[in-house]
């Protein structure tokens, strides 16, 4: 899934991921070809992916180049206690053949294996008057709770164009089927959209994107509105225009 995402990121829907590597306790992600790499993407798609999946919450994420020695991106994520080592942006790995170690930080023990109890041979009715009930409360938090889900998928969808913008599921829905984005993608875009028709000063989406960062470069900035661009290409009614000494603008129709 994590290999799958950084491709997209890169608009690279033909290369493919070799199989997961093991070694000493870190996981290797390599590709079939040589790919750029943005520092932000790595950050958002493992971030998002743990936090799916719930692999973990505490890991290591170092980038080798494959024919060197060394490692060119690194950062740690630490949820107990204060890391060393933080994400930095703004320098774009150039195309190379790189490979994505992760290793899992969490020290939580496994939970033991539940031994099975000794068989009975004898039966007793009583359990089914509470097993029915426990079964039946169940399956009506079953439909209440996807309910509820598909209520709040329609509250976070919203309408651009002739296209439909998750806010959850972090996707654009277009008639040719669903685009995924960055977490980077999505809040530059989500910026772009409360001003919409407006003008956006570089500045400002750099401090509600980036946070400010004052080592950030700011042709990272053109890059992630060149891929927003690319993705909206299937819907004329939606434009991202460069207003020149100002910033950008999301023109919709």
């Amino acid at each position: 899934m994590i290999g799958h995402r950084l491709l997209l990121c890169v608009e690279d829907r033909d290369s493919r991921i070799l199989p997961v590597e093991e070694q000493n306790g870190y996981y290797g992600i390599r590709f079939s070809s040589e790919i750029e790499m943005v520092p932000d993407d790595i950050v958002d798609v493992i971030g998002t992916v743990m936090e799916e999946t719930g692999i973990a919450e505490e890991y290591m994420v170092s980038v080798e180049q494959c024919q060197k020695e060394g490692i060119v991106y690194s950062f740690e994520v630490r949820k107990r206690k204060q890391s060393s080592i933080v994400p930095c942006t703004g320098r774009i790995l150039p195309k190379d053949c790189y490979i994505v170690w992760i290793r899992i930080l969490d020290d939580i023990p496994l939970p033991k294996m539940i031994q099975p109890a000794a068989k009975k041979n004898n039966f007793n009715g009583y359990y089914l008057l509470y097993i029915i009930p426990v079964f039946l409360l169940t399956f009506l938090l079953f439909i209440l709770i996807r309910k509820r889900k598909k209520q709040e998928k329609e509250e976070h969808i919203l309408s651009i164009g002739n296209t439909r913008f998750d806010t959850r599921q972090l996707n654009l829905l277009t008639k040719i089927g669903p685009v995924e984005l960055s977490h980077k993608e999505a809040q530059l875009l989500l910026v772009l959209y409360s001003n919409v028709n407006q003008a956006v000063e570089r500045q400002t989406l750099l401090r509600e994107v980036w946070d400010d960062q004052g080592d950030y470069v700011g042709r990272t900035l053109d890059v992630f509105i060149s891929k927003l661009r690319k993705k909206f290409d299937a819907d004329p009614r939606v434009k991202i225009e460069s207003v020149r000494g100002v910033g950008y603008k999301l023109m919709v129709v």
